[in-house]
């Protein structure tokens, strides 16, 4: 789930609400057939649920969230290990988002969203040895909107040289 993330927080940019809030079904395709996912965008809208925004992905991405639908289904349908003590109320309503809080407390805990980005991107990194801190600064959402927007400033103001560098 996390390599999903951090492609999709790459390819896309998106704020943190704006990644947390996508949805199993974010994934579209235009006319000509480029994919793109279909959020929402909190900041600098009136609208206290947000306001519809598309994201153009590359393939990488596409499979990315295709994947991460699938995964997120799988882990789902895992029940709990023992019986539980007492029988709980199901609640009714279907799941929509994307993202899952695998880890945590018992299975009930698999269908609840994940809330804790910022928290998730630095465990995934300790997990591959990587660095959390890179320059100093704490791996967190953010920094992956930075990143594509340095990155696409290169390749407006025709930097290859640099571009290819970085």
């Amino acid at each position: 789930q996390l390599a999903h993330l951090f492609v999709v927080s790459l390819s896309t940019g998106g704020r943190k609400a704006e990644t947390l809030d996508l949805q199993r079904t974010c994934l579209e395709y235009a006319r000509d057939g480029r994919p793109y996912a279909t959020g929402r965008t909190f900041k600098l809208v009136r609208r206290i649920d947000g306001e519809l925004r598309d994201w153009v992905l590359p393939d990488m991405a596409t499979k990315a969230i295709e994947q991460q639908r699938r995964l997120v289904e799988l882990i789902e349908t895992i029940g709990p290990q023992r019986p539980p003590k007492k029988p709980k109320a199901r609640d009714a309503s279907v799941p929509t988002h994307l993202w899952l809080q695998v880890s945590g407390g018992g299975p009930s805990d698999r269908t609840k969203p994940l809330m804790h980005l910022d928290k998730a991107m630095r465990a995934y990194a300790r997990a591959l040895g990587m660095d959390e801190r890179p320059s100093g600064q704490w791996l967190r959402p953010h920094r992956f909107r930075k990143t594509v927007a340095r990155l696409a400033a290169l390749a407006l103001t025709q930097a290859p040289k640099v571009l290819m560098d970085v």
